[in-house]
């Protein structure tokens, strides 16, 4: 895989009748990079490439040499599915320092930029000393849009939150800021008011930060016990039709942004 590095253990493939010493070369290689440590060989390529290339391996015991090809293939990285929308604004610039819990990212890792559910823009993380960098063009609808990011960790296929989010304006260029990833969010609990009416009874509650769903449970038995879940949200209203002689209720905020691709 693209960034990746493999390595074969050649020494089951060669023989000598005679138990002569041999001796690994290899040849035909431009842009595959080969480390040899007697018949350990590793393969590795430079930054983001990929592509295929035949290398030919001969082994030699310094009176009869044999040949044979190699074909190794560098294939692409999985990338996240965010569809990039463009406005025909002047877009801003995000520079980032990218992390997951800490822990600076790896080269195939990228971050998105989102307004609400849709992706303004996409960008793969490069590595230097050890430091995660991202350079990110922001597409804005209108100016001061608020803008959130997410990460998608290669390793796993997995996309994590930035808790942070920013007002960005046209042509505005922002950073280096700190992009950190994060596994959970603690989220506070909803102020629920309810009251009845012809369709039953309704339910509302203020929007919590971070929050992507709203979980409601009810019970009919009493408000410490019995509670049930009746229905997952993403709006600020839920209306329950099943009248019952007693009900009680609570409204859980949840964060589903933590994902596979």
């Amino acid at each position: 895989m693209k960034n990746g590095t493999l390595q074969v253990d050649f020494s089951s493939y060669i023989y000598d009748a005679d138990n002569d010493p041999l001796q690994l070369n290899y040849s035909g290689n431009t842009y595959i990079h080969i480390q040899m440590e007697n018949y350990l060989v590793t393969f590795s390529a430079p930054v983001n490439w990929t592509g295929s290339e035949t290398i030919t391996f001969s082994v030699s015991d310094g009176s009869a040499i044999s040949y044979d090809q190699v074909e190794v293939i560098v294939y692409p990285s999985p990338i996240p599915n965010w569809n990039v929308v463009v406005y025909p604004n002047n877009s801003a610039t995000v520079y980032g320092i990218v992390t997951l819990e800490g822990v600076p990212c790896e080269l195939n890792d990228w971050v998105g930029a989102f307004v609400e559910n849709e992706c303004r823009g996409m960008a793969e993380v490069i590595t230097a000393n050890g430091t995660a960098y991202v350079t990110l063009l922001v597409n804005l609808a209108s100016d001061e849009e608020n803008v959130s990011f997410k990460i998608f960790d290669c390793s796993t296929e997995t996309i994590y939150p930035v808790l942070e989010t920013y007002n960005l304006h046209f042509g505005e260029e922002l950073g280096p800021i700190l992009l950190n990833g994060v596994s959970s969010i603690e989220l506070a609990s909803p102020v629920v008011s309810l009251f009845h009416s012809t369709e039953g009874y309704v339910l509302s509650w203020n929007a919590i930060p971070y929050a992507t769903q709203y979980k409601i449970y009810r019970s009919t038995l009493s408000p410490y016990e019995g509670f049930e879940l009746i229905a997952t949200v993403s709006g600020l209203q839920y209306i329950d039709s099943e009248i019952q002689s007693k009900a009680f209720y609570y409204v859980k905020a949840v964060n589903n942004q933590i994902s596979k691709k």
